[in-house]
């Protein structure tokens, strides 16, 4: 990771292409996090939630960071992941998040939701 970007991430590193499906938004998330199974995560209170690893790009940022997303009840819940800019597309970067959800997962998926 680079301590400085000169300019912003480019758009299609983190976000997903125009008039993609819900099935193929899914599809996506499969394939970077290497099947449907690895998304499952389970909940502190035991339940288990199909996970998703979400991209972001603040307007005065030149990063890119992962955050885990499920939804579970009325809510969706969100963890930070870390910076994935260094990524060169936006499956890379997926994947990048995913692996970072694997490397911290008892810190972030069995912590009680806010």
């Amino acid at each position: 990771m680079s301590r400085y970007r000169a300019k912003r991430a480019d758009p299609t590193t983190y976000r997903p292409p125009a008039g993609l499906t819900f099935s193929q938004r899914g599809a996506e998330q499969d394939e970077a996090a290497g099947g449907h199974d690895v998304r499952l995560v389970t909940r502190a209170d035991g339940t288990v939630v199909l996970g998703s690893v979400a991209l972001r790009c603040y307007p005065k940022s030149r990063r890119v960071y992962a955050y885990l997303r499920w939804s579970a009840g009325h809510g969706t819940t969100e963890r930070y992941l870390g910076d994935v800019s260094d990524s060169p597309d936006r499956l890379t970067a997926l994947c990048a998040g995913w692996n970072l959800a694997r490397r911290r997962e008892s810190a972030l998926l069995l912590t009680p939701s806010p």
